[in-house]
């Protein structure tokens, strides 16, 4: 059904659970949706470029990087099929920050900032509501192919000038600040992200389909509504059921109705198959395994 399967996504998709708090990529012996997914579609080559609480901005650069990488070993876009599994409308990409010591000195490096279950060890400042968000400085590897899930490497924050850390820390607060007022930068960079991602995939007829984590907290008692605000943002990038509506399906909305025993807001076992039967299910009812007849754009 799909021979090559490339899924950029975040904590899920690495199969981040009880006992691996701070693993910022997947962890051997971990099984998360991915795996049940790729099994369904019977892919023989899987790559899962997947990290915790992963930028917007990043899944754009990883997912261009990847399909500019995978056209120059296979000319081709025909046999490639894309999972994008989005955190959530805030999850910006910061500024790189330059390592001052250690084995990675003088290399680039990014400030990944994600909201914290509350057995994550804080490396960051309280957000809006006392809702706690952690820093985690992430090495990325240069190479979207080999390995075919390359290392995010995490780099201590020892390592990194103690300025630079309170200038990346002083900019996530006040975003955090200033969205918890108006949401509309978060909504307005977030969808230029994800549309610059969709245009990059049609024009070259490359089969996709995407989802978000969450949005809006189902514990809170006006979640429907602003699920509702915010499909009504994205409309436009839900037009050919590429992109599902977080009113009709999130990760998180998952976790608290298909899992047993739920994590710190992650799925369980039970969880992490029952989100990919949805996204099967969802693949298949929309054909979206299939290539539509139309000349693919070459790179």
């Amino acid at each position: 059904m799909i021979d090559h399967l490339y899924i950029n996504g975040c904590s899920y998709a690495t199969g981040w659970g009880k006992g691996h708090e701070l693993s910022i990529t997947r962890e051997k012996g971990m099984k998360s949706w991915v795996d049940h997914f790729a099994n369904k579609v019977s892919a023989s080559d899987v790559w899962n470029h997947s990290l915790i609480g992963k930028p917007i901005g990043m899944s754009t650069i990883d997912t261009l990087g990847f399909c500019e990488e995978y056209y120059k070993r296979y000319q081709t876009f025909k046999d490639l099929f894309i999972v994008i599994e989005y955190t959530g409308p805030k999850y910006k990409l910061y500024p790189e920050i330059k390592v001052s010591s250690g084995d990675y000195k003088g290399e680039w490096i990014y400030p990944v900032s994600f909201m914290s279950g509350k057995n994550v060890t804080d490396f960051g400042p309280v957000g809006s509501a006392g809702v706690m968000w952690n820093t985690l400085w992430v090495r990325k590897n240069k190479s979207y192919l080999k390995p075919q899930e390359p290392e995010f490497l995490f780099v201590d924050r020892k390592n990194i000038r103690p300025e630079d850390i309170a200038k990346h820390n002083s900019g996530l607060e006040h975003w955090l600040m200033s969205t918890a007022v108006d949401l509309t930068p978060a909504v307005t960079q977030s969808y230029l992200e994800i549309q610059q991602t969709q245009k990059y995939l049609n024009n070259r007829n490359i089969r996709y389909v995407m989802y978000w984590i969450g949005g809006v907290s189902p514990s809170r008692e006006d979640y429907a509504i602003g699920e509702k605000f915010y499909d009504q943002k994205y409309r436009k990038l839900y037009k050919n059921n590429r992109f599902i509506p977080m009113s009709t399906f999130t990760g998180t909305k998952a976790t608290i109705k298909l899992s047993e025993k739920p994590f710190a807001g992650h799925p369980d076992a039970t969880g992490h198959k029952r989100i990919a039967d949805y996204l099967y299910n969802w693949v298949t009812k929309y054909n979206l395994h299939k290539t539509p007849e139309i000349i693919q754009v070459t790179n």
